[in-house]
Parts: structure tokens; C-alpha cells; sequence
């Protein structure tokens, strides 16, 4: 049983500091995609955009961000919800 326990633990501990790397990793200007609105995906990528790096919640999303002017790229970043830094 106490096996088992700290088998159960050590898993946890790792499970839990992969996440936070992988968090850490990726830290985005925004939470939701400038594009849908929807939760931004890591894995989906991201792109540098005036000093900030700005996530997606898909590389459609990203293509799409990215044709538009600086104007329309900030007017959909807080049309989202995104706080845009000073």
C-alpha cells in the first residue's frame, strides 16, 4: 500500500511539472483567439506581434490574423477580450 502511494505521488509531481513547463513555455499576450474567440491552443501556434506574442485557437486563425492591417489586428485582439499592454 505504501508503494502504491508513493508511486501515486511521484506520478502526480511529474504530471504536474510538465504542465506548468508547458504553460510557461507559450506565454501569450491573450486568452482567447483574436479570430473565434475561443481558448487559445498552445500547440496551434503563435506569432509576434507588436513586442507581444499572440496565440490561436487554430493556424486558420493565425493565416487570417495575419493578412489583416495592425488597425484590425488590435481592433480583434480586444474585441476578445485582450488587454493590450502600454
Amino acid at each position: 500500500m505504501f508503494f502504491r502511494t508513493l508511486a501515486v505521488l511521484a506520478t502526480s509531481a511529474l504530471l504536474f511539472t510538465a504542465c506548468s513547463e508547458a504553460q510557461a513555455a507559450v506565454e501569450t499576450v491573450n486568452e482567447n483567439c483574436p479570430e473565434m474567440g475561443k481558448p487559445v491552443v498552445a500547440s496551434e501556434g503563435t506569432l509576434e506581434w507588436q513586442g507581444h506574442t499572440v496565440g490561436f485557437c487554430c493556424g486558420g486563425c493565425k493565416e487570417e490574423f495575419e493578412a489583416r492591417s495592425p488597425e484590425e489586428q488590435a481592433a480583434k485582439l480586444i474585441e476578445h477580450g485582450t488587454q493590450l499592454p502600454k
